[in-house]
């Protein structure tokens, strides 16, 4: 065999020195590491033809040190061999990792060979399969250490949070895709790097800070200062883990950068409420209140702003008007109590019920349904409808809502008892109707009115003089009826006794 440099990687002592004389005996230059990580520090100062690495190992494993070594492109030529009986009870897909052979862990003689089969390949036409796997056989054990294995890494690669395991130094040996995408990376290029320098400045000091004097209590930073990295806010949740054969950490990363906007939005949001108490109570102060009477006011309108923050749910349920929350398909999402209680159900006992079955007893929707009119020209409606079995009138309103993607959810539905108001309709109607029904009987005159002070004829607007009983008839409703006072009628007897006694004379 033409002199090779080769690097070996075993946590197996016996296995290290086993392989190592063998291949020195062939002429080969050979480094030795103890896991991954040791093999990634190697490998910053010799590069090797060939690297021969088992799978289980501390640290950083076979399958990860793979993974990374192919990222990297100065080791393109670099062949990879994996050693392990672990692959063969496997099965283990050797090329997914970026291997290029895999020889099972067996008998010294066997493994020789089939590292000799392996070296004197030409052109890296390796054997596809698993080199002395016939000599492996499956053990329960290893099995189902292997599964829960994989179900762990899966659960890992699931989480929403991040997952990094250290070394105490701060080396990290394991990251989940979600850690490495805080750090607008992958898994490969974070793996074995020092995890403090994925930090600049005060935040940096403050972890290494935090590291060091950490004891065997975990410990959270970013609460409620969270550190930033990216345009992202992560909290970070430091455990150690120490006992007699291991020691090393674990840090769970929590992107509360969600949380944060919203608190930043709550607070912008409160902080125009305030402003705009502000200017309503200066409003209202213009008449000089007494300065007790605008504090007590003023937190009574911030008391009650609270209170409508943290308690909107209970809002919900007092409001005397019908609330509800359908779905497309008219199902009831949410009501609120004063329809449960008016409908006499409780409000859990509603939802998923459609609204035609429980307002008005039938199969179907009515044909002027407000909701499917608000739904299907996506505007808010508003109708007066008479539900037989409430006994008095409401007015309905639906406005469509929607998802946070645009999509459809349903509609809003309002309806408020209106039967007060009708009545007070009716009222002023009537008495519009009565008013009116007056006003046509009485027609009044007004203004200055000439008059004849001997003959008490009225002049008109034309100019003419006119007997005061012809003008009061054309310009009032007002009839006369003709008659005599006594003044008059003892002035005319006069009148007529003096004519009679002419007459005889």
């Amino acid at each position: 065999m033409k002199e090779k440099k080769i690097l070996l990687v075993d946590n197996n002592p016996i296995i290290l020195r086993l392989l190592s004389r063998v291949l020195k005996m062939k002429g080969c230059t050979i480094k030795t590491a103890k896991d991954g990580l040791s093999a990634l520090a190697i490998l910053k100062h010799f590069h090797p033809d060939i690297i021969v690495t088992d799978l289980i190992m501390p640290n950083i494993d076979g399958e990860q040190l793979c993974r990374i070594i192919r990222t990297k492109k100065e080791f393109d030529d670099t062949v990879i061999i994996i050693l392990s009986a672990i692959a063969a009870e496997e099965n283990f897909d050797f090329h997914g990792v970026g291997a290029d052979a895999c020889i099972a862990k067996g008998p010294v003689k066997e493994m020789e060979l089939n590292i000799q089969a392996v070296f004197s390949s030409v052109d890296k036409k390796f054997p596809q399969k698993i080199l002395g796997a016939e000599n492996v056989y499956k053990r329960q054990i290893t099995t189902e250490l292997l599964s829960r294995k994989r179900h762990f890494e899966i659960t890992l690669e699931s989480m929403e949070d991040g997952f990094l395991e250290l070394t105490p130094d701060g080396s990290i040996t394991y990251c989940n895709a979600k850690g490495s995408l805080f750090f607008d990376s992958n898994p490969e290029q974070i793996l074995s790097s020092n995890f403090f320098k994925l930090f600049q400045g005060t935040d940096r000091a403050i972890i290494e800070e935090t590291v060091n004097t950490l004891k065997n209590v975990p410990i959270t930073l970013g609460d409620p200062d969270p550190i930033k990295i990216n345009q992202r806010f992560l909290r970070f949740k430091i455990i150690p883990v120490i006992n007699d054969n291991e020691h090393c950490l674990l840090i769970l990363i929590r992107d509360i950068t969600n949380q944060k906007r919203n608190e930043e939005q709550i607070k912008s949001y409160m902080n125009h409420l305030e402003e705009m108490v502000k200017k309503r109570t200066a409003e209202k102060d213009i008449i000089n209140k007494a300065l007790e009477r605008k504090i007590a006011e003023r937190e009574k309108i911030n008391e009650e702003l609270e209170f409508v923050a943290r308690q909107w749910s209970t809002t919900f349920d007092t409001i005397p008007d019908f609330i509800a929350v359908l779905d497309k398909e008219m199902r009831y999402v949410r009501v609120n109590k004063t329809m449960a209680d008016v409908l006499g159900e409780k409000p859990e006992s509603i939802l998923g019920k459609h609204c035609y079955r429980v307002m008005h007893n039938k199969d179907q929707p009515c044909h002027n349904c407000p909701h499917l009119q608000a739904i299907t020209e996506n505007r808010t409606i508003s109708e007066e409808i008479n539900y037989p079995y409430l006994g008095f009138p409401m007015l309905v309103t639906c406005s469509p809502c929607f998802h946070d993607d645009g999509t459809l959810l349903g509609s809003i539905y309002v309806a408020r008892d209106i039967s007060k108001q009708k009545e007070g309709e009716q009222e002023r109607e009537k008495l519009i109707n009565e008013l009116q029904d007056a006003l046509s009987k009485v027609k009044l005159l007004s203004g200055i009115i000439p008059i004849c002070a001997s003959c008490k004829k009225i002049r008109d607007d034309q100019g003419y003089w006119n007997q005061l009983e012809c003008y009061i008839r054309e310009n009032s409703e007002a009839e006369f009826s003709h008659g005599i006072c006594p003044d008059c009628y003892e002035k005319e007897m006069a009148e007529i006794e003096k004519w009679k006694k002419d007459k005889q004379d």
